[in-house]
């Protein structure tokens, strides 16, 4: 859009650009996208869904290939602070320049297209990354992900940490309605990695049907990692079922990915900090499943909780 200059300006126009703040489908991202990448992108992807975990399980890769050699690249919502956060780096969160100028990118050839504020979030992602010459990226799905907007690229390794209810109004309300949605980030012939522990059956049954190379990670990771809470265990164990996906490609020694899950690091997982003395710990816990997860790593401390807590009605 001409006469856009700031981020700001930029985020308040597409906010406005769309009739739906959410609008699920591939339709119209799949236009924009093929005119900008007709040959695909130029990198490895590892897309990840599900209800819970995707952002630790993210965060543990892409620790582990700041290690290495390689360049990674990582696109997560929502944002916490900084809209920036959004796209990261090498750990290092896109400037306001690059983000605008994969904006003007994205307009130049959005013709008549209308996107949603999250479709040119994906796309901008991907121009991010294809200027940086990245060579492995982590996509998380924002909803769902049959129809999510970060399901236009074909992965080379794809996960689905867990399956619990959240987002009913777009998923549906039983384990295997959301299963089958989040089932849609497999693809044929290509590896698909379950960390949950009594998956639903419509995972299964999608992987067979369109031939996904499926498989459930069941044992945590018991070596040292950065991130607090048991189930970050398996959610670092997911993390290097996908790395050991893509070694022959992108090789990870041992050391490297010891020190990697020794380094990542997210925000308001567990988060722990001091202010006036007290132990505040933050953690954006949102549904029934994460909940308990925090409930049962908060006992396991052993010391008294006051509990603040804060979500959106629909919750």
């Amino acid at each position: 859009m001409g006469g856009l200059k700031t981020l700001d300006e930029w985020l308040n126009w597409q906010e406005n650009l769309h009739t739906q703040e959410i609008d699920l489908g591939l339709e119209r991202i799949q236009k924009v996208y093929q005119k900008l990448f007709p040959d695909g992108v130029p990198f490895q992807v590892i897309t990840v869904a599900g209800t819970n975990g995707k952002g630790s399980t993210i965060a543990f890769i892409d620790s582990i290939y700041q290690q290495s050699d390689f360049k990674v690249g990582a696109f997560t919502s929502p944002h916490l602070i900084k809209y920036n956060e959004r796209f990261s780096v090498n750990g290092e969160m896109a400037s306001d320049e690059s983000i605008c100028q994969a904006f003007d990118t994205i307009e130049a050839l959005r013709g008549e297209t209308s996107l949603t504020y999250f479709e040119f979030s994906t796309l901008a992602a991907l121009v991010i990354f294809a200027d940086e010459k990245v060579d492995v990226v982590v996509l998380e799905v924002g909803l769902g992900g049959r129809l999510d907007s970060v399901n236009i690229v074909d992965p080379n390794v794809s996960i689905i940490t867990n399956i619990a209810i959240d987002h009913t109004d777009y998923l549906g309300d039983t384990r295997e309605a959301i299963g089958f949605e989040k089932a849609g980030i497999m693809r044929r012939d290509t590896p698909c990695i379950c960390g949950d522990q009594t998956p639903p059956i419509s995972l299964q049954n999608h992987a067979d049907n369109i031939g996904a190379l499926f498989t459930f990670v069941n044992q945590p990771y018991l070596g040292k990692i950065s991130l607090q809470g048991e189930h970050q265990q398996y959610n670092a164990a997911l993390a290097i079922e996908a790395v050991n996906h893509l070694q022959p490609t992108f090789p990870i020694d041992k050391n490297q990915l010891s020190i990697g899950l020794q380094k990542a690091n997210i925000l308001a997982r567990f988060q722990v900090k001091t202010v006036n003395n007290k132990t505040i710990v933050l953690d954006v816990a949102h549904n029934e499943a994460a909940i308990k997860v925090l409930a049962e790593t908060l006992k396991a401390e052993k010391v008294p909780t006051l509990a603040i807590f804060s979500a959106l009605k629909d919750k």
